[in-house]
């Protein structure tokens, strides 16, 4: 028998969100088989099984459950779990101020409020006592079919769906085929609290000043094609974005820094994050040493973060030490916008998309494809002529691509 347990994916984890298993009980798992995902305050990663195995889950996806604790089971053919597996984080260890106990669920009496009641010594996960509650089930009917007769999420949700209760069924398929519904209660944990925080923080701790300029980006458009077939893959505007940032940082030090007790410190590593979408939100990984790699260099590590964080196998340091950050929503038809700084840095730049508009050139008018950048700075650390400064250098410097 081989306990899967929740792992510590960063120096400040302590515990995390169990947001779904990849397999289910019963199902013959192979080594290094990715079988649940685990959410941290960073960013949601694929965990695999260390050995092969029967998986067995205790802990239901939807719990938030401390670093360390067992959360399922591989067994061997003809082993079994143990039979307090599927208490509340199974047979893992509490933290060490706690006392790790088995957990009996008897709350509520039948007919409590919301209709999901359970009988006294009915063991019921947390996640099935919510649920059943979302769907107006009365847990007193339900027989469990977890480990020892514990209601579990599914009978929770068969209980709605076989009964005769209309509205439970029609909750229970709405809410099945979205997560967006109006009137749809979401969890604020996780990454989602972890960018409402940090946002927020951003915005009561930084003096936040927004620049734009409009730039002709026929160069940049050039700089990307001129790779075609020349290189292994297609640089694209994001790369080439980061390694004139890189440059500009270099010649303009004092945006590349932050705010220590009473001190700036102007950083030796320029570390460029770039904003990007993900399932469970946006996510800055950082391409480490922008300045120390080549524009190629630079795109195989985007490319290399992207897979990370699509695969949900990026780790916190994917994340940590950066410096300065580009975030480009010219792919969502944006024009101009005003990104809010990263706790900790001293600016951001957003790109906006590029399109052709009417440009005067010495008297004349010409159809160019220009794009804006707005950058956001932290004026407790700069003033806005440096500023200006800076972001008229990044212009410039894509103008004078080649």
């Amino acid at each position: 028998m081989t306990e899967i347990i929740m792992p510590k994916m960063g120096l400040n984890m302590s515990e995390g969100l169990l947001v779904e298993w990849l397999a289910k009980t019963g199902d013959e798992i192979t080594q290094g088989q990715q079988i649940a995902s685990i959410e941290s305050e960073k960013v949601v990663n694929n965990i695999e099984a260390e050995t092969g195995g029967i998986l067995h889950i205790a802990v239901e996806a939807g719990e938030t459950v401390p670093v360390g604790s067992v959360i399922g089971y591989l067994l061997e053919a003809g082993e079994e779990a143990p039979e307090q597996a599927g208490a509340d984080y199974g047979q893992g260890e509490k933290p060490q101020s706690e006392t790790a106990t088995p957990h009996v669920d008897s709350a509520a009496k039948p007919g409590s409020a919301g209709g999901s009641g359970a009988p006294a010594g009915v063991r019921v996960s947390p996640a099935a006592r919510r649920r059943a509650q979302q769907l107006g089930v009365d847990l007193s009917e339900v027989s469990g079919s977890g480990p020892g007769g514990r209601i579990t999420i599914e009978d929770a949700e068969k209980a709605a769906s076989g009964g005769g209760n209309t509205a439970a069924r029609d909750s229970a398929t709405v809410d099945a085929s979205s997560q967006t519904l109006p009137g749809k209660r979401v969890p604020f944990t996780g990454v989602r609290k972890a960018i409402a925080d940090a946002m927020s923080a951003s915005q009561r701790s930084a003096a936040a000043v927004t620049l734009t300029a409009e730039v002709d980006c026929s160069p940049l458009v050039e700089a990307r094609k001129s790779g075609k077939g020349k290189r292994e893959r297609k640089v694209s505007y994001n790369a080439i974005l980061i390694d004139v940032v890189a440059a500009a940082l270099k010649q303009f030090p004092y945006m590349n820094a932050r705010l220590e007790d009473d001190s700036i410190v102007i950083l030796e590593e320029i570390n460029i994050g770039l904003a990007m979408e993900a399932d469970q939100g946006l996510v800055v990984p950082v391409v480490q040493g922008s300045d120390r790699l080549s524009v190629e260099q630079i795109q195989e590590k985007i490319h290399e973060l992207i897979e990370k964080v699509q695969s949900r196998t990026a780790t916190p340091d994917d994340f940590q030490g950066g410096t300065f950050t580009v975030t480009n929503l010219g792919a969502y038809g944006i024009d101009a916008f005003t990104p809010i700084i990263n706790p900790g840095q001293t600016a951001i730049l957003g790109v906006g998309r590029i399109s052709e508009r009417a440009v005067v050139d010495e008297g004349k008018i010409e159809i160019r494809p220009t794009c804006v950048l707005s950058l956001t700075f932290d004026h407790r650390l700069v003033d806005g002529a440096p500023a200006a400064k800076f972001l008229n250098a990044l212009k410039e410097s894509v103008e004078s691509l080649s």
